[in-house]
């Protein structure tokens, strides 16, 4: 069970916060957000399909900030031209799940699993808007309707977030602020999970869970992760899938 901290600030200020004006796809006008060719490990390939997204659907453009950062590392050398990022906690995605409250039929906790190389904390966020930096929430203040207190975790494999002192009610809430739809002007997500690393710890890195809530019946919902984002070295990526982490425990408890 984590260690809950207070709320960090009392009266979110929106000066506190860096945010950009995003770039949405498509683009205005039938203009071309690639160029013609692209460069992977020392070569240029040619794109026969400018507009395609080598790794994944145009779509996710949307999620990253449309502000340019300095790439934080060397050039790599032609003999390791790829180098692999190491994330010192991860939020496993299909373990996030909704739990009604024994005495509540409206009212909602959030439960999920995570592991973390080192001491980490979470907050919750209801409707955080998507233009928000990662970078920019580190130690608050929020600009969210309501932010939940922090709780704080020790290093970990395989361990269950399950704390009821963040509660939501989806009954609450009007259709259309259920799910993030920028085509139609819901450009805030409903639901957002920051887990990070504990700054006192060493380096800090963050991941970000972002989530929808899903009407099933007349009378439940469901949670569902739309995306995860990883903060490492002051670069924000876009988290398709990652290796290793979630094996630990296994191989621990194989070696004793």
């Amino acid at each position: 069970m984590g260690a809950q901290l207070s709320r960090r600030t009392a009266v979110p200020r929106q000066t506190e916060l860096r945010s950009v004006v995003p770039y949405r796809y498509p683009p205005p006008d039938d203009e071309n957000y690639f160029s013609s060719h692209f460069h992977l490990g020392y070569r240029k390939f040619e794109a026969g399909e400018p507009e395609v997204f080598l790794f994944g659907e145009l779509n996710d453009i949307n999620f990253l900030p449309s502000k340019p950062v300095a790439f934080p590392y060397k050039q790599p050398s032609k003999s390791q031209p790829i180098k692999c990022l190491r994330s010192f906690v991860n939020l496993q995605r299909d373990s996030v799940k909704l739990v009604k409250l024994q005495d509540s039929d409206s009212q909602y906790h959030i439960e999920f699993m995570f592991d973390s190389d080192v001491p980490c904390q979470f907050t919750i966020f209801d409707f955080l808007p998507n233009t928000i930096e990662m970078e920019s929430l580190k130690n608050g203040p929020y600009l969210s309707s309501r932010v939940s207190s922090t709780f704080q975790y020790p290093a970990g494999s395989e361990q269950r977030f399950s704390e009821t002192g963040y509660t939501i009610a989806p009954g609450d809430l009007q259709e259309d602020q259920l799910s993030y739809d920028p085509e139609n002007d819901q450009e805030k997500f409903p639901i957002s999970i920051l887990l990070e690393t504990n700054t006192s710890q060493g380096q800090y890195q963050s991941q970000l869970t972002i989530c929808n809530l899903d009407k099933f019946n007349d009378s439940g919902y469901t949670i569902k992760v739309l995306k995860q984002k990883l903060l490492v070295d002051g670069v924000e990526y876009l988290l398709q899938e990652i290796y290793g982490i979630e094996n630990k425990s296994k191989q621990q408890r194989g070696t004793r």
